[in-house]
Parts: structure tokens; C-alpha cells; sequence
């Protein structure tokens, strides 16, 4: 029986990760993966990022009149669109691929599930490997929604909706989260129409305020948006299908696309062989991400339940990171790192970083909230935008708890979010202090701290005490 040092079930971002490092360290690695090296990111999150890319510009084409420019008539090219999806894949397919893995010593096993005999054993493509230690990152797969014809349906998923031979003529979205929204509005700018149906409210868990501003900017481009109806049932229809929603509606579309939650995948994996415990959220782990059950396994990604292990759930890069520490290096403890930004990638573009008002006040804080508008943006009006809005979460010493930032077109909050992760707990005069560029979205960031803070200059004693100062030579 062949023997690794490091058995590594994954081959998605949290599983490449870990085989990188644990080679680079002089482990011997063993890494299968039942399709092909990439995951998610490789086969949905970049495509979709393409998508996003090419309807911005899509978009912008159609605006460009406010800005003095006109465009003919816009005519989209399918074909021309998939081709550049392909291209964006293609690009960095070559940093997952099976040459520059095996090329760095990586024993590489694809085509088939790997799954356990014993707490050191494990199985694949009909042999089995011993192992020291294992990491489990076999990530999440989409849970189906309980909709009474589905079973007989065509649907596409986030991989399958990028890959069409033809536009859909309308989109049938369900879900309620980024994904749902970001393919809706992409498809929608790039000439099909969209319908996002969710079971509940859009974006739960994000500042309601934002949620509703976003709301009102995808519905007047045109995206019909269901919201608390769940769809129960799913027919046949000459157009296509028709979904019956629960308050009654009927629904008529041309394909249907699940962007539903996912859930670990565990089954496969027969992880009660190898004495691992799991919970509904997926394998149980401690601190350092260390399985509950068997002391050699580790688990990382999307598979990992974070409650008591002190990281973040599905965070890939910050689990390779806690692995290298943990498994490693035998580090005890877990490093304090910021909690992750939430972001929506549409147009506008919705950040969320730390605590909502709602969460920071489940946590005892007497909260205060600052709010600033971006009409005055420098940066947007001169893209001949409108509209956007800056919310602050603050404590009762004014020390910054959460932010929120919504901003049409090219302003890109997401270039925040390092930087206000950072502030997170520290006075808001520090975000007053950044020396950020202007005109830019950060420097409205900044003046929305110190909207704030002007008011403690406007004291009797302090501007006496400047008076006084003034008169020294």
C-alpha cells in the first residue's frame, strides 16, 4: 500500500492551497480530485466574472450619450461573449493545471472520489493510501429547493448558465443571494430577460437600507424581482416552463438556473470510516481547523464547520494560511484576523464589511450610525453617475464596528475593503486620517468620518484654547 505524508481530498482553492504549501515544505503530497484541478473558482467564479465584465461594458455602451458620446445601435455577439469567457479560463487554467502540479511533486489522482477506509486509510480509483495526515476540502455541492417537478426539468447551475449555445430568452433565477443577482443583472444588460424568484428576503444578512437601494436599481433596469413566494411547483409550458410560485403567481420562462445555497459535500466521503464527527453544517472542526474525531485530519474550504475553530466559514485563502500554522508548523492558537467583506458584485456595487446595525446591536453595543451620499463624488460625477450612499456602524466611542458602501458604475467599493477591515475597533478620527486620493470613493469614505466628527470641533473651550494658540508667535 502506497504511503503520503499529506493526503489531500480537493483539488478547489482551499485544497490547491494546501497541496502547494505542503509540497513547498518538503511534505510528500498526494491530492485527488473527482474532476479536474480548479474547483469553483476556476469553473463559476471566473466565468462569472467575465460575464459581469463584458455586460459593465455592455452598459456602458447604451450610457455613453451622457457623457457626450454615441454609440450605434448595440448588438450583442453571443458567441463572441462565450469566446471571451473561454479566454478569461484559459488564462489561469495554467496555475491548477495537472503538469504544473505534478511538475511540483504533487502525486496527483483524478477521475475518481477518494473517500475513507480507516482514520489513516483512504481509497481512490480502486487503491487505497495511507496516510499521516489528511486535509478534506472537498467543498459544497447545490442543494436542490423541494419544488414539485424539478426532478423532471432541465435546470442549469452557476457552472452550466455560462456555457449556453444561445442567449436565454428569459432567465428564471432562484436564489436569494449574490449570485442570483450578479447573473440576473448580466444577462439582463446583455439583451435576455431576467426573473430572480427568492423564498426570502434578497441578501440577508446585509444592511436592509442597501439591500432596498440596490433593489430599486436592478428593477429599473428592467429585472422583475419575487421576493418571500417560494416557487412549489415546476411545469412544462410552450415557451419553455412555468413556475407556480406559492401566493399563486405563474411564472413563464425559457430556462431555469439554481443559484440556491449549497451544502458540504459529506456523503462520499464515508467519514464515519475514519471516526471523523460532522454536523449539519459540514465536518466538525476545533481549533486550527483540526477535525473533531480523528486528531491526523484536517478540513478547510467550503466542507469546514468554523463554529469552534476560531476562522471563517468558506474562506479558502485564510484556511491555508490557519493550516500552514496548525498542521504545519504546530502553531497553537488562531492569529485575529478581520472578519470577511460581503460583497455583491452588480451595478451598483454593495460592500459590506464587519457588523450590520442589527448584528452590532445583538452584540450589546449601544450602536450610532453615520450615513453620507455620494452625489457629491467627485469621481462619480465625473462618470456622469448618480446615486450611492456610504452607512457607518459606530460604538458609543465613535470606534468603527461596520461600514457599508453601494456605488454605481466604475467607483469599485470593493477597493475598500482591505483598508476598512483594518479599521475595524479603532477610533473613527483614523479613518479621518487616511491619506486617500481624490476625487475617489475612499476620500467620500472619509468624509463621511469626518461628517462625523466636525461637531466635537464646534466647542466654546476648544476655540478658546485656539484662540490662545493663535497668538504665539
Amino acid at each position: 500500500m502506497p504511503e503520503t505524508d499529506i493526503a489531500v481530498i480537493g483539488a478547489g482553492s482551499a485544497g490547491l492551497s494546501t497541496a502547494t504549501l505542503a509540497t513547498l515544505l518538503g511534505r510528500r503530497v498526494t491530492l485527488f480530485e473527482r474532476e479536474e484541478p480548479g474547483g469553483r473558482r476556476l469553473r463559476q467564479r471566473l466565468p462569472l466574472d467575465a460575464l459581469l465584465a463584458a455586460a459593465r461594458t455592455a452598459q456602458a455602451l447604451r450610457q455613453g450619450e451622457r457623457l457626450g458620446l454615441r454609440a450605434a445601435d448595440l448588438a450583442i455577439d453571443w458567441e463572441g461573449v462565450r469566446a471571451h469567457l473561454r479566454r478569461a479560463t484559459e488564462a489561469l487554467e495554467p496555475e491548477s493545471s495537472e503538469a504544473r502540479l505534478r511538475g511540483m511533486g504533487v502525486d496527483l489522482v483524478t477521475g475518481s472520489s477518494a473517500h475513507f477506509l480507516a482514520p489513516d486509510c483512504l481509497e481512490a480509483a480502486g487503491r487505497s493510501w495511507r496516510f499521516r495526515q489528511a486535509v478534506v476540502a472537498a467543498g459544497s455541492a447545490p442543494l436542490l429547493p423541494a419544488i414539485e417537478g424539478l426532478a423532471d426539468t432541465p435546470y442549469l447551475d452557476g457552472q452550466s448558465g455560462l456555457d449556453l449555445d444561445t442567449p436565454p430568452g428569459h432567465l428564471l433565477i432562484l436564489g436569494h443571494g449574490a449570485e442570483a443577482l450578479e447573473l440576473a443583472q448580466a444577462h439582463q444588460r446583455l439583451g435576455c430577460l431576467a426573473t430572480v424568484v427568492a423564498d426570502g428576503p434578497l441578501l440577508p444578512g446585509l444592511e436592509p437600507e442597501m439591500v432596498e437601494l440596490l433593489r430599486e436599481a436592478l428593477r429599473a433596469e428592467g429585472i422583475t424581482l419575487c421576493e418571500g413566494h417560494p416557487a412549489v411547483r415546476v411545469e412544462r409550458h410552450p415557451e419553455g416552463l412555468e413556475l407556480l410560485l406559492e401566493d399563486g403567481r405563474r411564472i413563464t420562462g425559457t430556462h431555469l438556473l439554481l443559484a440556491t445555497p449549497s451544502r458540504p459535500r459529506l456523503a462520499p466521503l464515508d467519514l464515519a470510516a475514519a471516526g471523523i464527527a460532522t454536523t449539519a453544517h459540514g465536518i466538525a472542526t476545533g481549533p486550527g481547523l483540526r477535525a473533531r474525531g480523528n486528531r491526523r485530519v484536517w478540513a478547510a474550504g467550503s466542507i469546514a464547520d468554523v463554529a469552534d475553530s476560531g476562522a471563517h466559514p468558506d474562506r479558502a485563502e485564510e484556511h491555508a494560511a490557519l493550516l500552514l500554522r496548525s498542521l504545519f508548523l504546530r502553531i497553537p492558537g488562531h492569529p485575529s484576523t478581520p472578519p470577511p467583506a460581503r460583497l455583491v458584485r452588480t451595478d451598483p456595487e454593495l460592500l459590506q464589511v464587519g457588523l450590520t446595525a442589527a448584528e452590532a446591536e445583538a452584540a450589546g453595543h449601544v450602536v450610532r450610525m453615520q450615513r453620507r451620499g455620494l452625489t457629491e463624488s467627485g469621481r462619480l460625477v465625473a462618470e456622469g453617475r448618480t446615486g450611492g450612499l456610504v452607512r457607518l456602524v459606530l460604538d458609543r466611542r465613535d470606534r468603527l464596528l461596520g461600514a457599508a458602501v453601494l456605488a454605481p458604475g466604475i467607483a469599485a467599493p470593493r477597493e475598500l475593503a482591505g483598508a476598512l477591515a483594518l479599521l475595524l475597533g479603532r477610533p473613527l478620527r483614523d479613518l479621518a486620517a487616511l491619506p486617500l486620493p481624490q476625487p475617489s470613493l475612499g476620500g467620500s469614505l472619509r468624509l463621511a468620518a469626518l461628517d462625523r466628527l466636525a461637531p466635537a470641533l464646534d466647542r466654546p473651550m476648544l476655540r478658546k484654547l485656539v484662540s490662545l494658540l493663535g497668538r504665539l508667535p
